[in-house]
């Protein structure tokens, strides 16, 4: 029995460090393990906070963009009522001037037509003043002959019948 006693004991011994080896190459092996995803673990983390940052720097670049947008909208906008307001604005002074630009035409015409009336008139004048100049001379030559019966008159009033013939 001491045979069997001591190949159980060597058995057991033998056991004992195969599971003692296998438990610190287990030991080993998970720490190695370990390390490797820890290291793995700090990469990914790594990544995973330079991809947050171009994340949030995606985000902030994505707000001014739609704050530019926005503004940009709003711009438009206010360009477009600006746009609309000139263009109205163009018609009216478009049918204005038209409305002008016949009124002067009719003024034109109408100047034309006065000027006209005023040549005529003036013509008529000038017509007058050499009528009026006409008989202004007969007036006065009228007026010298009526002078002159008159002084005949008188003359042969005051010589009565003596020397008719010399007055």
């Amino acid at each position: 029995m001491s045979y069997i006693t001591r190949n159980a004991n060597l058995l057991l011994l033998f056991l004992i460090f195969i599971i003692a080896s296998s438990l610190v190459g287990a030991t080993v092996y998970f720490q190695d393990r370990f390390h490797s995803i820890n290291a793995e673990y700090d990469t990914k983390l790594a990544e995973l906070k330079n991809v947050s940052e171009q994340v949030d720097n995606y985000r902030n670049v994505l707000e001014k963009a739609q704050v530019e947008l926005e503004l940009k909208q709003n711009r438009e906008e206010q360009f477009t009522e600006k746009y609309t307001q000139a263009r109205e604005q163009s018609e009216q002074l478009a049918a204005t001037k038209a409305e002008l630009e016949q009124s002067l035409a009719d003024a034109t015409q109408q100047l034309s037509a006065k000027n006209g009336q005023i040549t005529d008139l003036n013509n008529q004048i000038s017509a007058l003043n050499a009528q009026l100049t006409t008989q202004k001379a007969l007036v006065n030559s009228l007026q010298n002959d009526k002078d002159d019966l008159e002084n005949e008159v008188d003359c042969l009033k005051s010589t009565a019948d003596a020397s008719e013939g010399s007055c």
